[in-house]
C-alpha cells in the first residue's frame, strides 16, 4: 500500500521554489533595492504556509523581477545524487520501491 498526499506534495513543491528563488536572489542581490525586493518577496510567505499557492508565488517573483536579467547571466547546473544501500535489510521489493522514489524524487 502507498499513501501518498498530493495536495502536500504540491505545496512543497511550490515552497521549495520559493525558498531557492529567495535563495538564489540572495545571493546575488548587491544594491539596497535588490535587497529590500527580496524583504517584499519574502513578506508574502504566510505565517501559516498552508495558504502558500501559486498566487502567492507570482506576488514573490513579481518583487524580484528587478533580479530577473542579474541571474539569466548564470548558468546553473543541477545533478542529481542518492545513496541506496541495497543490501541493507530490505527485501527486493522493498529496494525497488525505494530505488524508485528515489530516482522519481530527484528527477
Amino acid at each position: 500500500m502507498r499513501f501518498t498526499t498530493p495536495g502536500l506534495r504540491a505545496r512543497f513543491e511550490l515552497l521549495d521554489v520559493a525558498w531557492a528563488e529567495l535563495t538564489w536572489a540572495n545571493i546575488i542581490a548587491a544594491s539596497t533595492d535588490e535587497q529590500a525586493a527580496i524583504a517584499r518577496a519574502a513578506s508574502h510567505i504566510p505565517l501559516d504556509l498552508a495558504d502558500f499557492d501559486e498566487k502567492t508565488l507570482g506576488h514573490m517573483e513579481y518583487e524580484l523581477e528587478l533580479l530577473a536579467n542579474k541571474a539569466r547571466q548564470y548558468r546553473v547546473h543541477i545533478i542529481g545524487h542518492s545513496h541506496i544501500d541495497m543490501n541493507w535489510l530490505w527485501t527486493w521489493s522493498d529496494t525497488h520501491n525505494v530505488i524508485y522514489r528515489d530516482f522519481n524524487n530527484i528527477l
